[in-house]
């Protein structure tokens, strides 16, 4: 026959067994759920900094496509040559799409605060700064235009494109 104190026994045993059952089940769990958010993390993380180094591509075609037209347009007007009413357009629709891609190429600041690169931020500041200074020189009706200076502006934004590239890089490593 079957005593009270074995009944007590078997059902201590099932208790203990169970509640370390679930609280393996739980661990395991919130373990495995916490390996699977900073993956998708460092997944989204990646994705942004990719986007980032696009959007810096993109606005770089759109400030090389600008310099490029005012430099010509400004070799002309230093040799007192013409420029044609069809270069002056050309200047003038590469200047706007300039300021266009500048307006787009400046949320990128919010994509590195949101993925919490505060030193991508500052170099991201860094390079828009030096894009800011040759947009407000850089007109052909700027008497002090040069071509000397015009180089030295493209000159430092590749340096800043450069810095900052190499920064996006160093994240994209610490993000996998």
């Amino acid at each position: 026959m079957v005593t009270w104190i074995e009944v007590a026994d078997s059902a201590i045993k099932i208790s203990l067994g169970a509640i370390l059952g679930g609280l393996f089940g739980y661990v395991n769990a919130k373990l495995g759920f916490e390996k699977d958010a900073v993956k998708e993390y460092s997944k989204s993380r990646r994705e942004i900094l990719k986007d980032v180094v696009k959007q810096c591509d993109d606005f770089s075609c759109f400030h090389a496509d600008y310099w490029a037209t005012l430099y010509d347009a400004l070799d002309k007007k230093t040799k007192n040559e013409r420029i044609s009413d069809r270069d002056l357009d050309q200047l003038r629709e590469r200047g706007q799409a300039f300021r266009d891609a500048f307006k787009d190429f400046a949320h990128i600041e919010s994509n590195f605060l949101l993925v919490g690169e505060k030193g991508l931020y500052d170099e991201f500041r860094s390079y828009a700064t030096a894009t800011d200074q040759f947009y407000a020189d850089a007109y052909l009706e700027n008497p002090k235009l040069t071509s000397d200076m015009m180089n030295q502006c493209r000159t430092q934004f590749k340096e800043k494109r450069c810095q900052l590239l190499l920064k996006v890089g160093e994240a994209f490593k610490r993000a996998a």
